[in-house]
């Protein structure tokens, strides 16, 4: 063989070679962009349930504290009506 030949075959197998690297890096590339997605997926519908317990939470907040006003103001009214009684003895 003449080193022609041997440089177009040397040639030729880091074309193959090049070839396999460069499929199996972007065919793992893939993979691993799709494994990203999948995780980014789950962690947004983390943070929706999140935003809905949240949502939730302040809808108790809101009743709560309209229950709190109402028993301030029952207390108040009662304290007035005893001090009225205490004040006619």
């Amino acid at each position: 063989m003449d080193n022609v030949t041997i440089g177009v075959i040397c040639s030729l197998l880091g074309v193959v070679v090049s070839f396999f690297t460069i499929t199996t890096y972007y065919k793992t590339n893939g993979q691993h962009d799709g494994n990203i997605s999948t995780k980014i997926d789950y962690i947004q519908r983390g943070v929706d349930d999140i935003r809905i317990d949240i949502k939730a939470q302040d809808n108790k907040i809101e009743g709560l504290i309209e229950k709190v006003a109402k028993v301030e103001e029952s207390a108040k009214s009662a304290h007035h009506r005893i001090d009225t009684l205490e004040e006619g003895k």
